[in-house]
């Protein structure tokens, strides 16, 4: 219900999707990498669900870039390296596409280097 009511407010939006992020974590060392995948997919949905309303916000693009890189870390544990690759090139080019915002962009983008070389 508290969703329903409050479905336009992206800090709601952005909590739900760190939830969905913690969860994939605990997934990931528990229920396997399948599950933490589909909580992942969720945060990137969220992510980007917050990005589109917000277009001119920089950390949100670096939220989905990220979200995006723990995906893809997600899918080359479950043995998707295709899609794993798919996913941590799309967060490098959002990352690419706002570098005059983000003052740190070698950190973040090493972040999601990093994560092709796993």
């Amino acid at each position: 219900k508290l969703l329903r009511d409050r479905q336009n407010d992206p800090g709601l939006i952005g909590e739900l999707a760190a939830a969905y992020e913690r969860l994939g974590f605990l997934e990931s060392e528990s229920a396997g990498p399948q599950a933490a995948v589909l909580s992942f997919t969720e945060a990137v949905r969220l992510r980007r669900e917050i990005a589109n309303r917000q277009s001119a916000n920089p950390a949100a693009t670096r939220d989905v870039a990220f979200a995006l890189s723990r995906l893809g870390e997600a899918e080359v544990q479950a043995g998707k390296p295709k899609e794993a690759v798919a996913h941590i090139e799309e967060g490098l080019r959002l990352l690419d596409g706002s570098a005059p915002a983000f003052g740190n962009l070698r950190q973040a983008r090493g972040h999601l280097l990093s994560r092709l070389c796993l």
